[in-house]
């Protein structure tokens, strides 16, 4: 399930590709810059709420789409939930910053790691934990790829990240975290309770955004996909 959401996240900074890859061959890295950056803001606004929410409603979701014996995979799904925001970080880093440029080999290389750190991992954390040393070994080896990708990226282009849009996008969810803990306590229906906080939530999160943080970037991604789907 975690990984369901990723193209979604991928689709919103795909569509600025086509420009990425031209300034690249152009070499016109300060005109570069900007798009990076939106790009990144794209994927942030977009992961962080999807994580939170599986996060807070993966009991629900296990009940729904399995089953309640499978109720013990809510705790392997929570582990699981940053790989959304993590793999949409490694496609931005690996195919809008060193496949643009071409270093392929650096991407292999990046590949490798999160193999060797997988592989170890899994050897280490699967006989005490079960499924939930397979998904830390999932999310560790993957955070090493994206880091790996990140490195490198730094090397060819001088790109900036600045912390606050993660920790302001992450203040946003607050609201929803609250609601979600209070709506558990009334012991609603799983639908009602699922209903009540997926809409909430997307409602609550994005009025945030065009109110208080992003409304030029959310403007710029629904620009960018409606050009595209045309």
């Amino acid at each position: 399930l975690t990984k369901i959401s990723i193209p979604v996240i991928i689709s919103a900074a795909t569509v600025l590709m086509p420009r990425i890859s031209k300034l690249f061959s152009l070499g016109d890295f300060e005109a570069l810059k900007p798009l990076l950056t939106k790009s990144f803001n794209f994927i942030i606004i977009l992961g962080i709420p999807i994580c939170v929410g599986f996060i807070l409603l993966a009991p629900e979701l296990i009940f729904i789409f399995s089953s309640p014996e499978f109720a013990e995979a809510a705790t392997t799904m929570r582990i699981l939930s940053p790989l959304t925001l993590i793999i949409g970080l490694g496609y931005f880093w690996a195919f809008q910053i060193l496949i643009p440029s071409g270093k392929d080999r650096l991407l292999f290389i990046s590949v490798m790691v999160g193999m060797i750190l997988n592989l170890s991992l899994n050897f280490m954390l699967i006989p005490p934990y079960k499924q939930d040393g397979a998904a830390i070994a999932n999310v560790i080896s993957e955070l090493g790829v994206t880091l790996c990708y990140m490195y490198f990226c730094f090397k060819i282009i001088p790109f900036t990240i600045s912390h606050k849009p993660i920790l302001l996008n992450l203040a946003a969810t607050v609201p929803s975290i609250i609601i979600a803990y209070y709506t558990r306590t009334l012991n609603l229906p799983v639908y009602t309770f699922l209903a009540i906080n997926v809409f909430s939530f997307i409602a609550i999160y994005f009025a945030i955004q065009i109110l208080f943080l992003n409304r030029q970037t959310l403007k710029d991604l629904i620009g960018d996909l409606s050009k595209k789907g045309a």
